[in-house]
């Protein structure tokens, strides 16, 4: 079975913060947290994973200038094969890389299970939103911004 949890807020300081997104998967006994903001770690089973990637690799890869395709919340400015070994990594413990899981769960929240395609959005406590079946109303969705609440 997959476990699939995607969290967004901020993080820096007050006056200059910066988004960030966690994406963690549990399967065949590893938990995986991938954080991509202003600093990019990979987390296996609570521990940080190290890519072993050396000064000078980082410098060579930073002046290159090719395009490298992205899921839409990773940051292109961190160094491109560290990046790499991470999602490699990712993909080695889970079985599927994180832009599959994003693909899938963009299509899983865009039908709910009585076939409906039609969803209302509905505000909960503070920082909770849902996203709601207008046939059934089922919750399709949820989303927590930490920002609202802090």
């Amino acid at each position: 079975m997959l476990d699939y949890y995607r969290k967004s807020g901020t993080e820096g300081p007050r006056h200059d913060p910066y988004g960030y997104t966690e994406i963690t998967a549990r399967r065949n006994g590893h938990a995986v947290t991938l954080h991509t903001g202003l600093a990019v770690w990979l987390k296996v089973n609570g521990e940080m994973f190290d890519a072993k990637i050396t000064k000078e690799q980082k410098l060579l890869l930073n002046q290159l200038t090719d395009e490298w395709e992205l899921c839409t919340v990773w940051d292109p400015d961190h160094s491109k094969k560290e990046f790499e070994a991470y999602i490699v990594e990712f993909e080695r413990l889970i079985g599927f890389t994180p832009k599959q899981m994003e693909r899938w769960e963009r299509k899983a929240r865009s039908r709910c299970r009585c076939g409906s395609k039609e969803f209302k959005y509905v505000d909960g406590y503070p920082g909770e939103h849902f996203t709601m079946c207008v046939k059934c109303d089922n919750i399709v969705n949820t989303y927590f911004n930490e920002s609202e609440i802090i």
